[in-house]
């Protein structure tokens, strides 16, 4: 099972993050997980449970990443912004950035059915578990234990039997990537 490190403040983290939402500063947010991607992009939302992110890739802004805030190692405050990101998104309709559909972070469940509101396709992460996998699909459900999710392949296909994890597992929820999306027009619903 895996936990938050010992000795993390999640009250400053909050309130770095809540500081970094404020000014819609671009960050770099590095965690406590082992060979984990330093995650780029704006603070939309912050609890001490969970913290969402509207990502940035490449001048864009590529859906949003929800992460465990206990989890948090440092945050870099990208000051100027890069001047090429701001002129960019402002073209594409993008700045600022808004925020999820019912912004809702207090636990698991609640980052879950924000996620589901707002795309049809979840990017469940299980980083200490198996750090190198992210687990793509639909929502089938969730209990105090267990997650159930009904896998959509990097072909396109879903899979004909869902796969289940351990909710304490459960350190980062991607929503609303161009990929997830792209998954989800060429797969289509789930069958029944």
């Amino acid at each position: 099972m895996s936990h938050p490190p010992d000795g993390v403040d999640v009250d400053r983290a909050v309130a770095l993050l809540d500081d970094a939402a404020a000014h819609l500063a671009f960050v770099r947010i590095r965690r406590h997980i082992p060979h984990g991607d330093p995650l780029d992009g704006i603070v939309l939302g912050v609890s001490p449970e969970w913290t969402v992110i509207a990502d940035l890739y490449d001048a864009t802004f590529d859906g949003y990443i929800a992460f465990r805030t206990a989890d948090l190692r440092s945050i870099e405050v990208r000051l100027p912004p890069d001047p090429l990101a701001i002129r960019a998104l402002k073209v594409a309709g993008e700045w600022p950035p808004a925020a999820p559909v019912r912004p809702a972070l207090g636990s698991l469940a609640e980052v879950l059915g924000m996620a589901a509101v707002n795309g049809p396709i979840l990017d469940v992460q299980t980083e200490y578990a198996t750090p190198d996998e992210a687990y793509l699909g639909r929502l089938l459900r969730l209990d105090d234990t267990e997650l159930v999710l009904l896998q959509i392949g990097s072909d396109g296909d879903w899979d004909p039997e869902p796969g289940t994890f351990d909710v304490a597992e459960v350190t980062r929820v991607g929503f609303g990537s161009r990929y997830a999306q792209t998954l989800y027009a060429v797969g289509g619903e789930p069958p029944e």
